[in-house]
Formats: structure tokens, sequence, C-alpha cells
């Protein structure tokens, strides 16, 4: 008996088609009808696993970009309070809720005639005039939590100016008795104000995103400068210039009050996200 082997061949291609539910009308089906001529062809392997057309693919979901990225977020913030008139910063995404911030402060203060009370010589008012520079360049570093609207500020100040001058003088003539002393023959000085450190550390905390979610927002910081030991300097002149001589008395007091160390800082920032 021969055996017509085109005819089997033949006969298999078709059941195999059925096997698989091929429609050869069918567009969707086109992947089907090649993986049966392929094995029919002798090319595909009969384990061969045929995917399903209902499958899916699924992409990973993307995390919020500043969880993931590292230096791919910027902002800028302009700021005032009791640190500076004016303030300026850039602000640096690092990773996460890591966050550095450079910024320039900058404090000119001038004041005239400012006048206060010493009780202990004759109840007389002395008239203050001067200048308050604390200018100084920050490197600070922010660490958020609650998606950043709560961050813990540290780093330190590096000091441009960090001085109070001011000149002083008596308001009023002063009467011993029956004595009248003109005030200006009385005296006049002047003081200088410094701190031990020019280079200080920040310790703060912060309220709001200093990178916001949107181009525009606004933050509150507060904190406190270490300074260091201030240091004064007094100069006087006409009949209380003996009291120079106090100068190092007044500085041994100073250095008895840590607190005259601390600067507090009170700060609210306009931030504008770049990127």
């Amino acid at each position: 008996m021969l055996i017509n082997f085109r005819a089997v061949k033949k006969l298999s291609f078709l059941l195999l088609t059925f096997w698989v539910g091929l429609q050869p009308v069918s567009g969707q089906n086109t992947s089907r009808m090649d993986s049966a001529a392929m094995f029919m062809q002798g090319i595909m392997p009969a384990d061969t696993t045929i995917a399903s057309d209902t499958k899916k693919s699924k992409r990973p979901q993307r995390l919020p970009a500043d969880e993931t990225s590292f230096l791919n977020h910027f902002g800028v913030g302009i700021s005032g309070g009791t640190k500076n008139y004016i303030g300026v910063d850039l602000l640096i995404n690092i990773i996460s809720q890591l966050h550095v911030r450079l910024g320039y402060n900058q404090f000119d203060f001038d004041f005239t005639d400012i006048e206060s009370n010493i009780g202990s010589f004759t109840n007389q008012n002395l008239a203050f005039t001067g200048t308050i520079n604390q200018s100084n360049i920050e490197v600070l570093f922010e660490w958020g939590v609650l998606n950043g609207w709560l961050r813990f500020v540290a780093g330190p100040v590096f000091a441009i100016d960090n001085q109070i001058n001011s000149d002083f003088s008596f308001t009023e003539n002063i009467q011993i008795n029956d004595i009248v002393i003109p005030a200006d023959e009385v005296g006049s000085g002047s003081i200088n104000i410094d701190h031990s450190f020019s280079v200080f550390p920040y310790l703060g905390i912060g309220v709001g995103r200093s990178l916001p979610w949107r181009r525009v927002g606004l933050n509150l910081d507060v904190g406190t400068y270490y300074k260091g030991t201030p240091r004064l300097g007094l100069g006087t002149t006409g009949l209380i210039q003996a009291n120079a001589e106090n100068e190092s008395i007044l500085n041994r007091n100073l250095r008895q009050e840590p607190v005259l160390s601390l600067w507090p800082v009170v700060s609210l920032r306009l931030a504008y996200r770049i990127l």
C-alpha cells in the first residue's frame, strides 16, 4: 500500500489549524497561522507556547520624581526677616527629601536717636545712633518629613559683616545739686560689638515646602544662629572718658550671658520652582 505523504502533510496542517482555532479571514489571528506554518515546516518546536491575544502589557507605576531623581530639581527663593532685609537663594534637590540651599543675606539697618534710660546715673537718657551689619552666606541642608511640609534645617554660615556700631551721647544737661553740667561737656562715646565666630552654625525648623509642588510657594523658617561670645569695644570722651577702662569688665560680664551668643531667626520665604 502506497502512502501519499503529501496528502498526509496537508491533512495534518488542516487539523492543526482547526485545533488552534485559526480563522483565515481574521487579521488578529495572523500570529497563529504563522505559528502553525512554522510548526509544519519543522522550524518551531512543538512545545512552544503561543501567547494569548487578550494579554496586555503593564507599565510599572512611576514614582514621584523627587523621590527617585538625583540633582534633578531646582528652585530659587526671596526671603525677609530677622536675619536679613532681603535674602536670595538657590535650592537644589539632592535626593528624596534632602535639599541644599545656597543663600546670601543682606542685613544693613541704620538707627538714629534711639533713647535708653540709665537710671543709675542721675536718671538720664542716652541717645544711640549707628548701624547694624549682619550680612552672610549660608549653606543649609534640609531634610523634609510629611512630604516636605515640615523641614529640619542645619548648616554653616559664613559672615561677611558681623558687627554693630553706635555712637551715644546724653540727651539733656546733668544737674548735681546746684551744679548744671551741659550735655556736650559730660561727654559722648562709641560702641562696637562683634562676635567671636566668623563661621557659625544655624539650626532650625521650617514649615512649608521649600521646593513647591507647583511653581510658587510660601514657607516659614524659625531657628537661631550661634555666633559665639559677643565682644565689645568702648570709647568715651569728656567727663566720662575714664569709663573706657571698664571695657574689660563689660566683656567679662558678656561672657557670662550665653544667650547673647544667639541670634534668633524668623524668616518668611517666597519660593519659585524652576524644574
